[in-house]
């Protein structure tokens, strides 16, 4: 499979692979709810490691079938689209947006949204090359005036920054008052404090003790508090869990899955 992959990669322009993937994956079982795509099966999600298993990891569990082939919205993503439209509606309102690590399915339907100022960033900026005008920059020193955005939205990505704290500060100084931001990391359900360990440095030692290779920390049930610290009110959103079954089935979130929605005061 993957050897058909890199030969496609090489063989089919990129402005053509979306619409590569529509047909090849089309069937009649699914309809993503982010991209719109109807396909006859979702890819696998998360992963499975014993340390995700032993903390009961809520946000790196794996899932058999929960990523569209199409766009490759995952589980998380799906949530955070499903706030974003179902409950804000910002398609409708004329905000500015920051999104760091943008996932593509998001980013294509917040880049066509014509009321939106959207502006995409991450310190990789190569590895996405779906985006356009992607700004390179370090979360913990933003580049943007002060209360510039009316949303942030940075989804798994804390967990990569060795200084969050300072990160946080960043993220609650580029929103306006009353502006949000969302902000899910994976939490691991059986830690009371977040685990930290400035001496686990090797990808290995990293994919043993935090579930991800590049991961710098597993948080724990304290996170609220970490970011209440950081000045943000928070808010624990959980309302998806109680979707009718028709749309528990279309957006096929995690129910378990708390949403972060950390709002600086006004």
């Amino acid at each position: 499979m993957s050897r058909a992959k890199d030969l496609l990669r090489r063989v089919v322009p990129r402005a053509a692979r979306t619409p590569a993937r529509r047909i090849f994956w089309w069937g009649t079982r699914h309809r993503c709810p982010v991209c719109g795509a109807r396909v006859r099966r979702y890819l696998p999600d998360g992963r499975d490691l014993p340390v995700l298993r032993e903390l009961d990891v809520v946000g790196g569990e794996h899932w058999p079938e929960r990523t569209c082939p199409v766009c490759f919205a995952d589980t998380r993503a799906r949530l955070v689209w499903w706030y974003l439209e179902s409950e804000c509606r910002i398609l409708e309102r004329r905000i500015r947006v920051l999104h760091l690590a943008p996932e593509p399915g998001i980013y294509r339907r917040l880049r066509a949204a014509r009321a939106l100022s959207y502006h995409v960033a991450d310190r990789e900026p190569a590895h996405y090359a779906f985006a356009d005008a992607i700004c390179k920059l370090d979360a913990t020193a933003l580049p943007y005036a002060d209360a510039r955005f009316d949303v942030v939205l940075a989804n798994h990505v804390l967990e990569h920054i060795e200084d969050d704290a300072r990160a946080l500060a960043e993220i609650r100084r580029v929103l306006r008052p009353g502006g949000f931001a969302l902000l899910q990391v994976p939490i691991a359900q059986r830690l009371a404090r977040t685990l930290e360990d400035p001496g686990v440095r090797s990808p290995e030692e990293r994919e043993r003790t935090f579930g991800q290779s590049d991961h710098v920390r597993l948080y724990g049930r304290d996170y609220v508090d970490r970011l209440a610290r950081a000045g943000f009110e928070v808010r624990c959103c959980a309302a998806h869990a109680s979707l009718p079954p028709e749309l528990q089935a279309r957006w096929l979130v995690n129910p378990r899955e708390v949403l972060f929605v950390a709002t600086r005061p006004v």
